[in-house]
This record gives C-alpha cells, sequence and structure tokens, in this order.
C-alpha cells in the first residue's frame, strides 16, 4: 500500500517514469492537423494568387499524393524527436513536440511555393506536387 502511495505521489509531482504510450499518439495527430492546415493555406495562396492556374487533376493529387507523403515524412520526424524526449519533462516533451510541427507546417508552406506575381488571368502554373520540388 505504501509503495503505490509513493509511485502516486511521484507521479504527481513530475517523478514519473516518462511518457506513456499515449506520448507516442500525439506525434501522428499533430502531423495530421500540420498537413491539413499546410495544405489549407498552400491552397489558399494559389487560389488567391492564380485562379485559373489550379486545375482539379492537381488538387485531387495533391490531397493523393502530397498530403500522405508529407504526413509521412512529419511524422517520422517528429516520433525521432519523441524518443529521446520520452523521459524529459512534461512541460520540455510539449514544447518541443509542438514547435517542431509547427516548424515542420511552416516548412510544408513554404516549401510548396507561391505563383509568380502576374495579372491572375496571364497564370496558368500550378502547385507543386511535392515541397521543394518546383
Amino acid at each position: 500500500m505504501a509503495q503505490a502511495h509513493g509511485q502516486a505521489h511521484g507521479r504527481e509531482h513530475g517523478g514519473g517514469t516518462g511518457a506513456g504510450p499515449g506520448w507516442f499518439l500525439t506525434g501522428p495527430l499533430l502531423t495530421a492537423a500540420g498537413t491539413v492546415a499546410g495544405t489549407a493555406l498552400t491552397a489558399s495562396v494559389w487560389n488567391e494568387r492564380c485562379p485559373s492556374g489550379v486545375e482539379p487533376p492537381h488538387r485531387f493529387a495533391l490531397a493523393v499524393i502530397t498530403m500522405p507523403a508529407v504526413w509521412f515524412t512529419m511524422t517520422v520526424a517528429l516520433v525521432l524527436l519523441q524518443l529521446p524526449l520520452r523521459r524529459a519533462p512534461a512541460g520540455v516533451r510539449w514544447c518541443f513536440l509542438g514547435g517542431t510541427a509547427v516548424l515542420l507546417t511552416a516548412l510544408y508552406v513554404v516549401g510548396m511555393g507561391r505563383p509568380p506575381s502576374v495579372p491572375p488571368d496571364d497564370c496558368h502554373e500550378s502547385w507543386p506536387l511535392f515541397p521543394f520540388a518546383g
């Protein structure tokens, strides 16, 4: 009984043994949110600046090819970050994980680029299929 009380007391005051299984589920969930947010930002920039250049086949390819590839890449990066952080204090874990997810999302948006600054009628480009590929 005293041992169970001591273990519970240790967890309450930051003396736990590290992150549990739920900790490793947060990486894929954060990267899913980052992928969706990054895709929405990319699409809004391209639709605003080049409305005639973003055609449905490219939107389909973005949803079927780009988003899963970006999600997988971001997830691998976050899980690799989570492994050494599993024994760190909870505040440190969450700050690093959240900050890295935001950074990876920003890199995704920057990597997808922007259309050229031309009048909308002259723009016939479309976004790249992969970040930093075009």
